[in-house]
């Protein structure tokens, strides 16, 4: 059995019964090496001109440029000029600030320009007032918001995109489209032209006795996906193949959804329909509970009004018993939604 060279714990045919014992081992000898060991030396007061002892290394000594005996000595040691310049200078700040506290300082705002005062201790204030501040606060933000959506604009229009085609039987292409994930949007398709079935797409998919083909013209970025699109419909126009597409592309999945009428399209469609009266049939037809957006019929709002005005029953109560909310029974009841319905009903006789 061996023992340990540093603590003298006994060990299995080792030297060092632990790391760490094998760090503070070497650890002494690697410095003593560097910078000696310690020894003590004399060294005389620079205050008092005392004699003490003080332990250094060897190779290290001098450490300190002066050395004292005691902390009173070291307390009472002169400053430099360079020290007491810099003193004066903090103390000189710290009097007229002190001084200028009650003075007041002419300041212009930022949001109206105006001129206002203030003490000196509000010296970092930017606006007259509440309202200015808040204004200024909201532009601020607003600045912020524009440069975020910039950013991820510009990080959007590195994203990658698809451009694909739908065809059955192999070789006849009908229809191109653009599509991020394309397998789940012709899931979308056969959905739509099961439950819509409005457009000529519409009527293709629902011929067909098997789900079309679909594959993958290009991979593109969204920088360049619209002019990609036009530029493959035409390309397949021009070759013979009988698209159902309904533009010429660059509009995206939902067609024309999203885009706006220049101003010289809606003097147009004003032009046109200025002057036309709407047929009576038409009327019947697209308004009251022959409208597509009725959620109720006309027996319906008749009850409503019974139970509002006679039997006294709040109207929200009344919109959970018809699943309809609140603020559209309001309206009905007082008379500014289906008020054709109930011409008869006189209010001021209940």
């Amino acid at each position: 059995m061996n023992r340990c060279l540093n603590c003298g714990a006994e060990t299995k045919n080792a030297k060092f019964c632990s790391i760490s014992c094998q760090n503070k081992f070497q650890g002494k000898d690697r410095a003593n090496k560097k910078y000696g060991e310690f020894k003590k030396i004399t060294v005389k007061c620079e205050r008092c001109g005392k004699d003490f002892v003080v332990e250094e290394r060897e190779k290290l000594f001098p450490q300190r440029k002066n050395y004292y005996c005691c902390v009173s000595c070291a307390n009472a040691r002169k400053h430099s000029e360079e020290t007491k310049n810099k003193i004066k200078e903090s103390v000189k700040k710290f009097v007229k600030n002190y001084i200028n506290k009650n003075n007041k300082i002419k300041l212009i705002c930022k949001n109206c320009g105006k001129e206002f005062e203030l003490p000196f201790n509000k010296r970092n204030q930017k606006c007259c007032s509440v309202s200015c501040s808040s204004i200024l606060r909201k532009e601020n933000n607003k600045e912020k918001t524009t440069k975020r959506i910039k950013i991820k604009k510009e990080k959007d229009l590195n994203k990658i995109t698809f451009i694909y085609s739908l065809e059955y039987p192999v070789g006849n292409i009908r229809y191109i489209g653009k599509s991020d994930n394309p397998l789940i949007r012709l899931k979308n398709h056969l959905k739509e032209a099961k439950n819509r079935n409005k457009n000529h797409k519409d009527n293709w998919i629902n011929s067909l006795p098997e789900t079309p083909i679909l594959n993958i013209i290009e991979q593109v970025t969204y920088a360049n996906w619209q002019e990609k699109e036009i530029y493959w419909i035409k390309y397949y126009r021009e070759n013979g193949c009988k698209l159902v597409n309904g533009t010429d592309g660059g509009e995206g999945s939902n067609g024309a959804k999203g885009m706006k009428h220049t101003e010289e399209t809606k003097n147009k469609i004003s032009l046109k329909r200025k002057g036309t009266v709407q047929s009576e049939e038409r009327r019947l037809k697209t308004s009251g509970e022959n409208s597509g957006r009725c959620k109720i019929t006309d027996l319906e709002v008749k009850e409503i009004f019974k139970m509002y005005y006679i039997d006294k029953i709040h109207y929200k109560i009344i919109a959970e018993k018809y699943n309809l909310n609140a603020k559209y029974v309001f309206q009905i009841v007082t008379r500014k939604k289906r008020k054709d319905v109930i011409v008869d009903f006189d209010i001021s006789s209940l």
